[in-house]
């Protein structure tokens, strides 16, 4: 039991109330005290690089994929290195928008062979694009306001390993 008192004037009342101490606020688990705080900055902190990685780089949010049959690749072979560009895309191409991307055709890839050879890979594939550049320009190198279509990506791989992007552009 504790007492409360009241100052009403020049007098004091006391009034004995059967209530319990209040818990303290690390007692209800609002506040876990110095651990709880550094998880909180922690937590703060990288949500904040997320978010801020998020929008250094370019969109892919909208992208069509088109389907181009092949006799050298799976479809699977394709979409995972279409996926290695997605990522490289949302990640290095702030101020871009990725329209589309496609496998260029097994005519195209077998012509480029020498990009594996010279990356000491057994295969290369090429993938096309269409993307759009908004009035930043990019980072710079490209035309502000301006659409690039049948943009190259080249990548490789061997022992059907992960693909590699080795180069870019016309």
């Amino acid at each position: 039991m504790w007492v409360k008192k009241y100052r009403f004037g020049p007098k004091s009342i006391s009034m004995g109330v059967n209530m319990p101490k209040p818990l303290s606020y690390r007692q209800i688990g609002i506040c876990g005290g110095e651990t709880s705080m550094k998880r909180t900055v922690v937590i703060c902190l990288l949500l904040t690089m997320a978010f801020s990685l998020c929008a250094c780089g370019g969109n892919v949010m909208t992208v069509r994929t088109r389907v181009v049959q092949s006799e050298l690749y799976s479809q699977a072979d394709i979409d995972s290195a279409v996926a290695v560009i997605k990522k490289e895309f949302r990640t290095h191409w702030k101020g871009c928008t990725l329209k589309e991307i496609y496998y260029a055709g097994d005519e195209i890839s077998e012509s480029y062979q020498d990009w594996a050879d010279r990356n000491a890979a057994d295969e290369v594939i090429v993938l096309l694009s269409s993307f759009c550049v908004d009035s930043s320009g990019g980072d710079g190198s490209l035309n502000p306001n301006f659409t690039y279509t049948g943009w190259n990506w080249i990548l490789v791989r061997s022992d059907k390993g992960t693909w590699k992007h080795v180069d870019h552009g016309y």
